[in-house]
């Protein structure tokens, strides 16, 4: 037994030395875990781990704390950030830093992925609806949740994108243009309070889900025009859309990760 397994180390220890030799990535085991090596052969060669690099969970002081901007008019307590803005349609009502600008290469395999809580009373059967959308300062792109006014006609959430405007004091989301939105649902469907939602930056591609109707997934692909650069700051930017509508959020949970994925120039 001891020499066939003695076997088996000499023919992967000859199989990696033929890969890197031919010019070929290979798999080494560290600890039980594989890991992606570039050959010394491709100097341009970018290696990408899939890991986790940023994970945060964020209750309303969380949100208030961590926020480099927070709309004035809001109202704070440990169960709910409520925030009750009557002006303008579109302005930022929060947002939160998430990785800073030249961190990563242009093309870095990122993955954002949100879980949001909103509150259920404040969207139903009243106009209260949300912009949750990942930001370089120029662009945002995410996805457009609808109160319950609006699912006879309209998705419960659906691919959004625009640029950023307005006053350093004041931003606001401008062109914004969504995306895919005639999907509706039953009229009397609850609203669910709940969303998640995952957002390839190099892929410029996302989706949505909420528990409704058995499970309702919208799939959503950006114009080029919006894709993020990762030379700028990235952010989490919630937006309201009109005035005079009230907003809760209990919680936000944001995870960002590097796909396991290795490309490769040569």
């Amino acid at each position: 037994m001891e020499q066939k397994s003695v076997k088996i180390s000499i023919f992967l220890l000859l199989l990696a030395i033929f890969n890197i030799q031919n010019g070929r990535s290979s798999l080494a085991v560290e600890g039980g875990v594989p890991i992606r090596e570039c050959p010394p052969n491709l100097p341009l060669c970018t290696l990408y781990q899939g890991r986790v690099i940023a994970q945060r969970t964020l209750f309303p002081n969380d949100l208030v704390d961590q926020a480099s901007f927070v709309n004035r008019n809001f109202q704070l307590k440990p169960e709910q950030l409520t925030l009750d803005v009557s002006t303008r349609s579109r302005d930022l009502l929060l947002e939160i830093p998430l990785i800073k600008k030249g961190s990563f290469e242009a093309n870095a395999p990122l993955t954002v992925k949100l879980t949001v809580a909103n509150n259920v009373s404040l969207a139903t059967n009243v106009d209260n609806d949300m912009f949750y959308a990942i930001s370089d300062t120029r662009h945002v792109i995410g996805f457009f949740i609808t109160d319950t006014t609006n699912f006879r006609n309209q998705a419960p959430c659906s691919g959004a994108e625009g640029r950023v405007g307005g006053l350093p004091s004041q931003p606001v989301v401008t062109n914004l243009n969504r995306i895919d939105l005639n999907t509706p649902i039953r009229a009397n469907s609850p609203y669910p309070g709940r969303y998640e939602m995952t957002i390839k930056l190099n892929d410029n591609r996302g989706s949505c889900y909420t528990a409704q109707e058995a499970g309702t997934v919208k799939v959503t692909s950006y114009s080029n025009s919006r894709r993020l650069s990762l030379d700028q700051d990235i952010s989490l930017a919630v937006f309201k859309d009109n005035d005079r509508e009230i907003y809760g959020i209990h919680f936000v949970q944001v995870q960002v990760s590097i796909d396991d994925e290795m490309p490769v120039s040569i």
